[in-house]
């Protein structure tokens, strides 16, 4: 990942997935139109980023006997010469109880961030196949813990020269692009049926 000061933001929250068959990837997103931060792939970010985050939540499945999914093994092989952590992290692992190492994954990186000082906001979670509901409520805990100081920041942009990024969907096709974008750019998304012509007005950078 390429750094910029837009990385730094200290009230950032970065949702990092780890995945081998897009369900983990896919959760990622959910709770990224949830909580208006972006969504990276761990393959795509080194241990430097990874220790100048301040709000970190990991999605990841566990592959083959208790291994890193590909994507995850990248990152998780980078940073074992990090030596302290000063973040705030959550933790959801997707597994299969059918199998010895259940959410082994979730597990390590656990382990490591609070080995390393990290500060753990929700109890980790480790969820068997049929996920979807307790995810779901795991989603709506993250947003209470991680955005509710940033409620007010995310109604209005607190920042007029960043890019903002607009989105008008039905079918949430356009919403998932708009969150796809943001993840790429640092920029901001908003729905349009909350923001008003004078926030319109006030913005520099604008992409509908």
């Amino acid at each position: 990942m390429n750094n910029n000061n837009s990385r730094q933001d200290e009230k950032e929250t970065y949702i990092l997935f780890s995945s081998q068959t897009g369900n983990a990837e896919n959760l990622a997103h959910d709770l990224a139109h949830k909580i208006n931060s972006p969504v990276l792939d761990m393959a795509d970010i080194s241990s430097e980023d990874l220790k100048s985050f301040k709000n970190v939540i990991i999605i990841t499945s566990t592959y083959g006997e208790g291994e890193h999914p590909d994507n995850g093994q990248i990152l998780w092989d980078s940073v074992q010469d990090i030596d302290k952590l000063s973040c705030n992290y959550a933790i959801l692992g997707l597994g299969d109880t059918a199998y010895d190492f259940f959410c082994k994954s979730a597990e390590d990186w656990d382990s490591f961030f609070s080995s390393l000082g990290a500060k753990r906001k929700i109890e980790t979670l480790k969820l068997d196949v049929d996920y979807e509901e307790q995810a779901n409520d795991w989603i709506e805990i993250v947003k209470s813990e991680f955005n509710s100081q940033q409620k007010e920041e995310e109604c209005k942009p607190s920042d007029n020269s960043g890019l903002s990024i607009l989105f008008s969907s039905q079918t949430g096709n356009a919403e998932n692009l708009a969150h796809d974008l943001a993840s790429a750019t640092s920029g901001t998304v908003y729905d349009m049926a909350d923001i008003s012509s004078e926030d319109l007005k006030s913005f520099k950078n604008v992409i509908i």
